[in-house]
C-alpha cells in the first residue's frame, strides 16, 4: 500500500482557518458548474458570497444573479484567482472555497492542491476522479470491492455494447460519449467525432471503454460530515438524480431528479460505506462534504437487480434538481430540526448541508476540521 496522500498545503490552510473570524465567513465560488445553487445556499445561510471567474464568462452571475454575490472577482483569466494578490484578498475576507468540477479545467490539479486558501472538504481527493492517475477512483473501487462495469483496454476487444468516454474538445469539463458494439462501430464513431471536432485522436488514445450496463442511470448523492454530532452515521443521503446530454455530443445539458424504491435504496449506503474506509486510507481524511455516486441498475445473471458504479464526484456534484425533487430534503429537515432551529436555517437543497456544517463548526470552534 502506498503512503497516504497528504498535501503540504493542508497544515497552512488549517492555520489560516484558525485565524479567521468565524462569525464573518465568506463562501468563495468558482463561477461555473453548480455556482448558482452554492451561492443561493450561502446567501440563505447568511454568509458573504464571493464570485471567482473569467471576465466575459461572468454575465449570468454578475448581471442576472448579481444579488447572489457580495464580492466579484471577474478576472482576465480563470487561474488569475490563484495569484498572490487575489489569495490575500480572499484570506482577508475569511473565505472558504467551495470545490466544484469547474476548478479542474480552469485551475488544474496543481492549482487546486496548492492554493493557500481554506477549501471545504478534501481537496486532495479530487484528483482521484482523473482516469489516468495512479490510485484513482477505479483503483479505490476495486480496493473497496465495489461493483463496476467491465473495462476494455483495447477497442479490438469490444464484443458487446460499450460506452467510450473521450475528452470533449469544445468543453473541457465534459467527455464525448459513443456507444459502439463492435470494433468497426468504434472506429466509425471515433472518426465521425474527430471530423466534427468533438474529440481528438489523442483523446481517443486515452479514452476509457466500459461495458454499457443500461440506461437506468441513478446518481446517488450524499453529504459526509467532517465533524461529529451532526449525523449519527457521519453522513446524510440527499437523493437521486441523473444528467441529460446533448444527443450526438455527450455534452452535459442539465439534470433531472429521480427516486429509488425503498427496497433498493440501501444499496447506495452500502456502496458509500465501502468507499469511506478505502478513501480514508489512501486520501486522509477521506470522503468529506458533497459526494456523488454515478451508476446504473441492471438485471444480473439470475435476473436480480444489480447496481454498478462508473464514476464518483468527490466535490460539489452540480445536481440541482435534487433540491425540489428529493423527498430527502423534507426528511433532513426533520432529522436536523434542533440544529436548524439553533442556526435559524432550513434545508431546501443539498448544499444547505455545507452551510449548516460550517455554522456548527464555527459555533464549536472547529472550523479547521472542515477544510483542507
Amino acid at each position: 500500500m502506498p503512503e497516504p496522500r497528504v498535501l503540504p498545503v493542508t497544515a497552512e490552510v488549517k492555520k489560516i482557518a484558525r485565524s479567521y473570524d468565524a462569525s464573518n465567513l465568506s463562501i468563495g465560488i468558482v463561477g461555473s458548474q453548480c455556482a448558482e445553487p452554492l451561492a443561493i445556499a450561502g446567501r440563505a445561510a447568511g454568509f458573504r458570497t464571493i464570485f471567482l471567474g473569467q471576465k466575459g464568462r461572468d454575465a449570468y452571475y454578475t448581471r442576472e444573479n448579481a444579488h447572489l454575490f457580495d464580492e466579484v472577482f471577474a478576472l482576465p483569466r480563470w487561474d488569475d484567482a490563484l495569484k498572490p494578490d487575489i489569495v490575500a484578498k480572499l484570506v482577508a475576507l475569511n473565505a472558504i472555497l467551495m470545490p466544484n468540477r469547474a476548478m479542474v479545467p480552469y485551475w488544474k490539479y496543481d492549482g487546486i492542491e496548492t492554493v493557500p486558501v481554506p477549501m471545504f472538504g478534501n481537496r486532495g481527493l479530487i484528483c482521484a476522479e482523473e482516469r489516468d492517475r495512479p490510485y484513482n477512483q477505479y483503483f479505490l473501487m476495486d480496493e473497496a470491492g465495489i461493483k463496476r462495469p467491465r473495462e476494455f483496454k483495447n477497442p479490438a476487444e469490444i464484443d458487446r455494447k460499450v460506452v467510450v468516454k473521450a475528452q470533449n474538445v469544445k468543453n473541457p469539463k465534459d467527455r464525448a460519449f459513443t456507444f459502439p458494439s463492435t470494433p468497426q462501430e468504434y472506429d466509425d464513431m471515433m472518426r465521425a467525432n474527430i471530423a466534427l471536432g468533438i474529440a481528438t485522436e489523442e483523446a481517443y488514445r486515452k479514452a476509457r471503454i466500459e461495458e454499457f450496463w443500461s440506461n437506468r442511470y441513478y446518481n446517488a448523492n450524499f453529504h459526509v460530515y467532517s465533524i461529529d454530532g451532526i449525523s449519527q452515521t457521519g453522513y446524510d443521503f440527499v437523493g437521486n438524480g441523473d444528467r441529460e446530454q446533448i444527443e450526438g455530443t455527450g455534452e452535459e445539458l442539465g439534470h433531472r431528479g429521480k427516486t429509488t424504491r425503498e427496497s433498493f435504496v440501501y444499496t447506495y449506503f452500502e456502496v458509500l460505506q465501502k468507499m469511506l474506509k478505502v478513501a480514508a486510507a489512501y486520501y486522509p481524511p477521506g470522503l468529506r462534504g458533497p459526494v456523488g455516486i454515478q451508476g446504473a441498475w441492471r438485471a444480473d445473471a439470475d435476473g436480480n437487480p444489480e447496481y454498478g458504479v462508473f464514476d464518483w464526484s468527490f466535490r460539489g456534484q452540480g445536481d440541482p434538481p435534487m433540491g425540489p425533487t428529493s423527498p430527502q430534503m423534507r426528511n433532513l429537515r426533520l432529522k436536523h430540526a434542533e440544529l436548524l432551529k439553533l442556526h435559524r436555517m432550513t434545508i431546501e437543497d443539498p448544499f444547505d448541508l455545507i452551510m449548516l456544517e460550517l455554522k456548527e463548526a464555527a459555533r464549536r470552534e472547529r472550523l479547521p476540521d472542515t477544510v483542507t
